[in-house]
């Protein structure tokens, strides 16, 4: 069967007119920041913290030769758009980060959770805008994983937000600020120390309570 190429013609001229019909605004980047004198706090974050942490035994190889820097952003005019990012740098060089999305104050501490040979972070980062110094705490550890390392999903306890429950994120009641490492003996493993508050009850004394490793799982006493 023969086409006739006026017919192929008229194909192509309507395809062309249809799908021109369907074009979309293009958008482009006219420059690489808006121009100067225009009000950008509400896209360039500000660094509201910075804390560095030297000294750290975080892969179990070398000689306490790793480091750690915690750096808190927010955004002028508003205190839920912080953000809070861990960097690691081992002693092999290699950098690890994980970001958290939350208020600003945090405390770092590590302790060693699951082993003796090296030791695992326990970050706090408390809510700025609680009236109950409400605190969310993440516990990470540096994993092996052939052919590199990876830093762990963190184990989260008493996330502070009204988001969607967090992937491994223990079913606790509210915490508070405070968290501490309880130091074990020559042969055990250290533990941490977490505190409750009763928002029922704001005057009680806050709860302590215990999140260790048992070997197989992480228990909340």
């Amino acid at each position: 069967m023969s086409v006739k190429p006026s017919l192929i013609i008229l194909g192509i001229v309507l395809s062309v007119f249809l799908f021109s019909g369907c074009a979309t605004h293009e958008i482009t980047a006219e420059s690489p920041e808006p121009e100067s004198g225009e009000d950008n706090a509400w896209y360039k974050p500000v660094v509201d913290e910075a804390e560095y942490f030297i000294g750290l035994n975080l892969d179990g190889a070398g000689d306490h030769d790793d480091q750690a820097v915690v750096t808190t952003y927010r955004w002028e005019g508003s205190l839920e758009d912080c953000y809070t990012l861990l960097s690691i740098r081992l002693g092999t060089g290699k950098v690890l980060s994980r970001g958290f999305r939350g208020w600003m104050d945090f405390t770092f501490q590590t302790g060693h959770l699951s082993s003796r040979e090296k030791e695992s972070i326990v970050l706090e980062i408390s809510s700025k805008a609680s009236n109950y110094c409400a605190a969310t705490v993440y516990v990470l550890e540096i994993g092996e994983d052939d052919p590199g390392v990876f830093l762990s999903e963190p184990v989260i306890v008493g996330d502070f937000s009204y988001r969607p429950k967090l992937t491994n994120c223990m079913d606790v009641p509210l915490l508070t600020i405070g968290t501490t490492i309880l130091e074990g003996g020559p042969d055990e493993l250290d533990k941490v120390q977490l505190f409750e508050i009763d928002i029922d009850r704001p005057s009680e004394k806050d709860i302590p309570h215990a999140l260790a490793w048992n070997g197989a799982e992480w228990t909340y006493d």
